[in-house]
């Protein structure tokens, strides 16, 4: 990505050629700008730069088991340990799951999780995800078939995403998201659910930051 004061902006792509325009709103994932496979020519604003290395990529993922008949009409929610061999800093994940029947008229089972479970699990097959999952719900009822069908999502591994979305680590600082609202320059801007203080992890902190930065475009030309 090319920005000049002068000239405009030139965002080069690996396939699709090169799109040339005046400005350009960089609302690239958190995780994407933490890995560093974009160029930025001149180099990333030094404070912007800062905030990027600071602040922390979560991973939270979903899985979702779809089975022939409502096993757990009485359950709405779900919450027990797993047992687990793999260490996870000493701790023990957990599921909290919630029955879709109601929702989707379906009987499907999706889970949360988060942290290092959920790092591990982007690891992992399907097959070992359900195993691991059907394993703890056979715990509540042994008679439990197996799933039609598991569905998950891997937001580490997506090359387009790396991570599900920010979080505060022990070194960001009080002011790292304001630094994306600061670039220094007329051409380069930021948005993402990353460059919004107090609204960020949220889709409405996204939109919100994408809305910020169109209004400041708006009044240059006014």
């Amino acid at each position: 990505l090319i920005y000049n004061s002068t000239l405009g902006v030139e965002v080069e792509t690996a396939s699709n050629g090169t799109f040339a325009a005046d400005m350009v709103v960089v609302a690239i994932p958190l995780g994407v700008l933490k890995a560093a496979v974009v160029d930025f020519v001149p180099s990333m604003p030094v404070n912007i730069q800062g905030s990027i290395d600071r602040l922390g990529v979560g991973v939270f993922n979903k899985i979702w088991l779809t089975f022939d008949d409502n096993y757990f009409d009485g359950d709405q929610y779900m919450y027990f340990p797993l047992d687990l061999t793999a260490p996870f800093n000493g701790s023990t994940p957990v599921l909290y799951g919630v029955n879709m029947q109601k929702q989707l008229g379906q009987p499907v089972l999706m889970f949360f999780i988060g942290g290092e479970f959920a790092s591990f699990v982007d690891s992992q097959s399907e097959a070992s995800v359900e195993s691991i999952i059907m394993t703890a719900l056979r715990e509540l009822d042994p008679t439990l078939p197996n799933p039609l069908s598991i569905q998950l999502t891997r937001w580490e591994q997506d090359p387009y995403a790396r991570g599900s979305y920010s979080h505060i680590s022990t070194q960001t600082r009080e002011d790292d998201q304001s630094q994306f609202e600061m670039s220094g320059s007329d051409r380069l801007f930021f948005a993402g659910e990353h460059t919004i203080r107090h609204y960020f992890q949220t889709v409405h902190g996204a939109y919100l930051s994408g809305r910020r930065e169109a209004s400041r475009i708006v009044s240059l030309f006014k």
